[in-house]
């Protein structure tokens, strides 16, 4: 009965209650490490299992037991968090559209390697070569 008065008054403070950016940002991460939170992350091997995500939240935790933190120290932990959050991967951890609508917002097209070297194109066979180049006025040519 205490659990439901607490989630009862958590819930309208959330919605009610005047709250900082910096905390509502916190709130944020810490909501992720809850221990009914289940994320398959796309940026590690295990993407059937937990993503660890308590280990972004004990950063904003001070000696007391209480949020304390820096800005630079929450938004470290948030970026790591959206890290383990957000995945574009053909399996189960991949996060549809909304990982899409998150990278073009910051530009992580811009992040992209270049696939367009002599080492990455060697890899490629003649027919996916002139496949790749098809609709383009560009030729393919011996090596």
């Amino acid at each position: 009965m205490i659990g439901d008065f607490r989630t009862d008054t958590l819930h309208d403070a959330l919605a009610r209650a005047p709250i900082e950016d910096d905390i509502l940002l916190a709130l944020l991460v810490l909501a992720f490490a809850g221990r009914h939170v289940t994320i398959a992350s796309g940026s590690s091997d295990d993407v059937y299992g937990f993503a660890r995500m308590e280990r972004h939240a004990v950063r904003l935790i001070g000696e007391d037991g209480k949020l304390g933190f820096d800005r630079e120290t929450l938004q470290q932990a948030a970026r790591s968090v959206l890290i383990d959050v957000l995945s574009c991967r053909e399996n189960p951890s991949d996060s549809g559209i909304v990982a899409r609508i998150a990278g073009d917002s910051i530009g992580a097209d811009g992040f992209v390697p270049n696939m367009g070297t002599e080492e990455d194109l060697a890899c490629l066979t003649r027919p996916a070569r002139e496949s790749s180049c098809k609709d383009t006025p560009v030729l393919p040519a011996r090596r």
